[in-house]
């Protein structure tokens, strides 16, 4: 339920089944945090999911795949190059500007086979028990449908670290102050300690310095 940063004194754990005092506290919460949903009617049937298993178990069906990143794209990929089955990829943007190369090519291969109907500018409205609705740039569409996949990433927990006192910056209070002054409060912050390890993933340098990460987005660290 929660976790109090009590300074000195440790942590103090809450959950349903008591309160527990400790003096460090490890985080397994995932990367991903809480799946981020449609707030749409008919999301709450039990065809829609939020991560691809197994893409043999949706051989056949009329499958609506959400989003417009990585896990999204491959999802829909996955499906459609298993044959008979029809596949439609459903984003928000007119491009997928943040996915791989790679899985932007396998969707593209797939739309252009018909194994995939590829509906960028697009928004879910409705689900139903075998169909949904979508917005296409304006326009009503009504497609078969028998299962839905949302890829559209997570909510993080932002509240709940900065409560147990884990300093959080978000994309846009990054793009904000800019990445030396976030470096310079880090480094401020944590200036006292003996040793400090630094990790972070590929992807945050700058395509200047490392232009064959997955993600290529001007920006990042030089």
């Amino acid at each position: 339920e929660g976790v109090q940063n009590l300074g000195a004194d440790g942590f103090l754990v809450k959950t349903p089944k008591g309160e527990y005092r400790a003096r460090n506290v490890l985080l397994a919460i995932g990367r991903r945090g809480t799946p981020r949903k449609l707030g749409v009617p008919g999301e709450d049937l039990p065809k829609v999911v939020y991560r691809l298993l197994d893409p043999e178990q949706y051989k056949g069906q009329h499958v609506l795949v959400v989003g417009g990143g990585d896990s999204a794209l491959e999802a829909a990929a996955s499906i459609a190059e298993l044959g008979g089955t029809q596949v439609t990829l459903s984003y928000r943007g007119d491009a997928f500007d943040r996915a791989k190369p790679r899985n932007r090519d396998r969707v593209a291969a797939a739309a252009k086979s018909g194994e995939l109907d590829l509906r960028l500018s697009s928004t879910v409205k409705q689900i139903a028990t075998d169909r949904v609705f979508l917005d296409h740039m304006g326009k009503r569409l009504e497609v078969e449908n028998q299962s839905v996949i949302v890829n559209a990433g997570g909510v993080l927990p932002n509240d709940f670290l900065r409560q147990a006192g884990v300093t959080v910056y978000t994309m846009k209070e990054v793009d904000h102050v800019g990445l030396p002054r976030i470096a310079e409060e880090t480094l401020a912050r944590l200036g006292g300690l003996p040793r400090l390890h630094v990790s972070f993933d590929a992807d945050v340098l700058d395509p200047e310095v490392a232009p064959g990460v997955g993600t290529p987005v001007p920006g990042g660290f030089t």
